[in-house]
């Protein structure tokens, strides 16, 4: 639905990339590809992402079921608004670092990357909310602190 979403639109000057372990050819049977979609081989190394994040403007991830995936912190950490579904809501705020969508609305999702497209201001701020987050909250020295902080905590009921 992400590539119904961004064919929908129909933008100038705008390309749907879609990276990782993709059948081109069966989602070809599924859904029209034009020239705006590219399809990104999966990257031999995950220390190459951020040169890939970094040609992005913005970050979608629409799952209908997931954890929490690491790209997204890894996008975030870019400084990449964020486009997903509430498997994610434990990090992203919508409207502050980007935006939670209902699983498989592909017009909502085509209107909040319209809304991204339109306002690349809004696109900045919203990316800079993300690298901040992702500053302040998702560094392994943050988190390990936090743990830590946890187990010590002497009100904690979990505490072994």
């Amino acid at each position: 639905y992400l590539i119904e979403a961004f064919n929908q639109l129909n933008l100038k000057n705008a390309e749907l990339w879609i990276s990782g372990i993709n059948d081109e050819e069966q989602i070809k049977k599924i859904v029209k590809i034009n020239d705006k979609i590219i399809f990104k081989k999966r990257l031999a190394h995950e220390h190459d992402l951020p040169g890939l994040y970094n040609q992005a403007d913005i970050f979608c991830l629409p799952s209908f079921e997931e954890g929490l995936p690491n790209v997204v912190c890894q996008a975030m950490s870019c400084g990449l608004p964020i486009i997903s579904t509430e498997f994610v809501s434990d990090i992203v705020s919508d409207n502050i670092e980007g935006f939670i969508i209902q699983p498989g609305k592909s017009k909502e999702l085509a209107e909040k990357i319209k809304f991204f497209y339109d306002n690349p201001q809004k696109t900045f701020e919203m990316g800079m909310n993300s690298r901040n987050k992702a500053e302040n909250l998702l560094s392994y020295d943050k988190i390990a602190e936090r743990i830590l902080n946890f187990c010590k905590n002497e009100d904690n009921p979990n505490k072994i």
